[in-house]
């Protein structure tokens, strides 16, 4: 194997989980326990689509175009685990998932293929039960079945919260009952089409849901799954599909359709699971991961937040700004980790299969090459190796509703777009080279031998990186997914 290189508690709320009827969960303060020797935990793994840094109450978000973000839930999360300041994605959520699942930089792949080995593989091979609940989007293909799940409820048909399109699985392949019967042939033959191009709404074979809301579903789904495994561990993956644009009405809450509202209905969601691992007895030694997949399409903030103290980043995503990578990241276990820890370090999303597959007390495959590292030490409030940088690659991005993928941005092919940043400098591949302490929006070019000479060792630090990197690469490399439109369509029918 090769690698790369406070205090409070949740109040308990009642549902069941029949109804899930909406009911947020306060906080209270209180006195936090130090962790206590744990087995091997569970483990839920929740990436939230858009949820960029600042937009999380405990990175210091305020409110964003004016409605106030509320997050007691996540909140209470960093206040009794483990929060990380520079936690960066891909700047896209494809690529993102991607690169989270295979915990490999996306020139590696770079289009997930059927013998790609995803984190629910190798949590199977440790003795996980595995389950995937909500969005997949790592491809217009896919079956989670042969990627390693137990079980999956997949979020079909875009962005339609209400009446979902939704298929589920099991380890064998759809749960009949619960699709469309022509869709059970289609497993045995290997992945599946999610959407088309001539109709992204449609979902091939999907069940639609009339007159339910999707993020209420795929919750039930999620505390259904906790419920039924927790005699076992098990590994739960849960991607929302909140807080992603065109943002729904939320059924029994009160306020108009907006971001904000849309990530404080994630908070409630999350609460929820929170609660579902309490009632199964298995919250203490349940290793909460949870983290952003990019950061938000609108603007970052507003004048008038920014000088109410919300946290300002640059950029929004698809960019290169930090504004498009930087997300929340935060750790979670009661009977294992530390309690009350802010780590002023780098976390690549690289990071999160070595760390669930340390969880698990297995090893990464030596015939493998991985580019992220454990997180493990670090919360269970050790020292650790904390990250010196973060290498970002960018590549293509299926935009599957005009039937071609996305080759460039701002007249670059994304291909070629990479850069590394450390917690204070940023260097781009072009040369571009950045103090984001003193020049968040990176309008002051360092030239080359003008910077100090703190400045200047990093570049040559970062610089190495990028060249490594470049050379693994190699002179030639040409993204095998920038194909021509008519190769896509043929490619998503």
């Amino acid at each position: 194997m090769t690698t790369v290189p406070q205090s409070g508690r949740l109040v308990k709320l009642s549902f069941a989980f029949a109804a899930l009827a909406y009911c947020p969960i306060a906080t209270l303060a209180g006195a936090a326990e130090p962790p206590r020797k744990a087995s091997r935990p569970n483990v839920v793994l929740i990436i939230v689509d858009e949820l960029g840094y600042q937009f999380v109450g405990a990175n210091g978000g305020l409110t964003c175009r004016g409605i106030p973000i509320h997050t007691p839930n996540i909140d209470a999360l960093a206040e009794t685990g483990v929060r990380w300041t520079h936690a960066h994605a891909r700047a896209m959520c494809s690529p993102t998932r991607q690169t989270l699942m295979t915990g490999k930089h996306g020139f590696r792949y770079p289009k997930p293929k059927l013998e790609t080995i995803f984190i629910p593989k190798l949590m199977k091979r440790a003795g996980y039960t595995t389950g995937h609940v909500g969005k997949w989007m790592m491809g217009p293909l896919f079956n989670p079945s042969l990627k390693g799940y137990d079980e999956a409820a997949i979020y079909c048909g875009q962005y339609q919260f209400h009446d979902p399109q939704v298929m589920t699985f099991n380890a064998r392949g759809y749960l009949s009952e619960f699709n469309q019967p022509t869709s059970v042939k289609r497993i045995n033959g290997g992945d599946m089409h999610c959407a088309t191009v001539d109709n992204v709404y449609k979902a091939e074979h999907a069940t639609v849901l009339k007159g339910q809301f999707g993020p209420d579903v795929m919750n039930r789904w999620a505390c259904d799954f906790i419920t039924r495994h927790k005699e076992n561990p098990f590994f739960l993956y849960y991607a929302t599909k909140l807080a992603h644009i065109r943002h729904p009405k939320i059924p029994r809450v009160d306020a108009e359709p907006s971001y904000a509202n849309s990530v404080n209905y994630v908070d409630t969601l999350v609460g929820q699971i929170i609660e579902a691992l309490e009632l199964a007895g298995v919250r203490d030694n349940t290793l909460i991961l949870f983290v952003g997949d990019n950061g938000h399409k609108d603007s970052p903030a507003d004048k008038k937040s920014i000088a109410k103290g919300q946290l300002y980043l640059p950029g929004t995503k698809g960019g290169l700004y930090e504004g498009a990578t930087r997300v929340p990241f935060i750790a979670n276990w009661t009977a294992g980790g530390a309690s009350g820890v802010v780590r002023d370090e780098l976390m690549c999303i690289t990071d999160l299969l070595p760390t669930c597959v340390a969880a698990a007390g297995a090893e990464l495959p030596s015939d493998d090459t991985f580019d992220g590292v454990s997180l493990l030490p670090q919360i269970r409030g050790e020292q650790g190796n904390p990250r010196e940088w973060v290498y970002i690659d960018d590549g293509s991005h299926p935009n599957i509703v005009k039937g071609e993928l996305s080759q460039f941005y701002d007249g670059v092919p994304k291909a070629h777009r990479r850069y590394v940043v450390g917690t204070r400098y940023k260097l781009l591949w072009d040369g571009r080279f950045y103090d984001l302490q003193t020049d968040i929006d990176e309008t002051h070019d360092i030239s080359l031998g003008t910077g100090s000479p703190d400045a200047e060792t990093a570049r040559a630090t970062l610089q190495k990186v990028l060249d490594d990197y470049a050379e693994q690469i190699g002179p030639d490399f040409k993204d095998p997914t920038l194909v021509p439109k008519a190769e896509v369509i043929a490619s998503t029918n």
